[in-house]
């Protein structure tokens, strides 16, 4: 497999996390700053005491492979340009919809994330005319034909394709996996569309009929909308996005302030709008 360091990511792989922990409300805008940083560009470790998220997956950003032809990275830019010295907020761009499809059936769990998604930032983020669709799934390390999607990119909601017995939901570059996706940018940062031959994979519910001992294989609404917010940027864990609950005030804010019309792609982390 590709990216051998980044196979299996925490950042991206929900277990048995609940939604009942208290929110702490009282951060300063520079715990905001800082929490949105270590979750969309990943840097440091959990250890640190000036870090404020958990399940480190390693850098965002890595240069293009030209030889191999992949991205080292989750983010690279689209002309295949070395990565930023000091990369700022990387996201997708206002007023460019999301394309978004759903394997076999639209579970109400999908629609329900992007609405409250879009209502957390106030605009549209997502094209839903994709609508169900159908595709031919054999081993998980085997290629999927997507030649027949209308769009070259997007996201594949998907039901019971979590992997193991001990996960709801987790953010891949295919079913049953957990490795990270790959994103093309453009120059000012703003996310364009996934790399070459990969769609972002948003699996909820994992296929296994009985759960790990104190797993959770079925993922509640926080759930789904964490994981939205994974494929959104929101890589990293942080109090209130996966440590404690899955989804809650704290994780609103990130996604709010992330994609606040005064923050566009490659705003300076230390130079962000504050949105409450």
């Amino acid at each position: 497999m590709r990216l051998s360091a980044l196979t299996v990511a925490c950042a991206t792989l929900l277990i048995g996390c609940g939604s009942d922990s208290d929110t702490d409300n009282s951060w300063s805008n520079q715990q905001l700053f800082d929490t949105i940083k270590c979750s969309n560009l990943r840097l440091g470790k959990p250890s640190q005491p000036d870090s404020y998220c958990t399940a480190n997956s390693g850098y965002a950003w890595g240069d293009w492979d030209h030889e191999h032809g992949y991205c080292k990275g989750q983010y690279c830019f689209e002309d295949k340009s070395p990565a930023p010295e000091h990369p700022g907020l990387t996201r997708f761009i206002q007023g460019e919809l999301i394309p978004v499809y759903y394997l076999g059936s639209e579970d109400p769990r999908f629609a329900k994330a992007m609405d409250r998604a879009e209502a957390i930032v106030g605009y549209p983020m997502f094209d839903r005319s994709g609508g169900v669709i159908e595709l031919e799934l054999g081993e998980w390390w085997e290629p999927i034909d997507y030649s027949h999607l209308p769009t070259e990119w997007g996201f594949i909601w998907s039901q019971g394709t979590s992997p193991g017995n001990c996960s709801s939901g987790t953010v891949s570059k295919g079913p049953n996996m957990s490795n990270l996706v790959s994103y093309l940018a453009d120059r000012n940062q703003g996310l364009l569309r996934n790399v070459p031959d990969e769609f972002t994979w948003i699996n909820i519910d994992s296929g296994a009929e009985i759960p790990g001992e104190g797993c959770t294989i079925i993922a509640d609404d926080e759930v789904t909308l964490h994981e939205l917010g994974h494929a959104l940027g929101m890589g990293n864990h942080f109090q209130g996005f996966g440590d404690g609950a899955a989804f809650d005030a704290n994780a609103e804010r990130v996604l709010r302030t992330m994609y606040s019309p005064h923050n566009p792609p490659g705003q300076p982390f230390d130079a962000l709008y504050p949105e409450d």
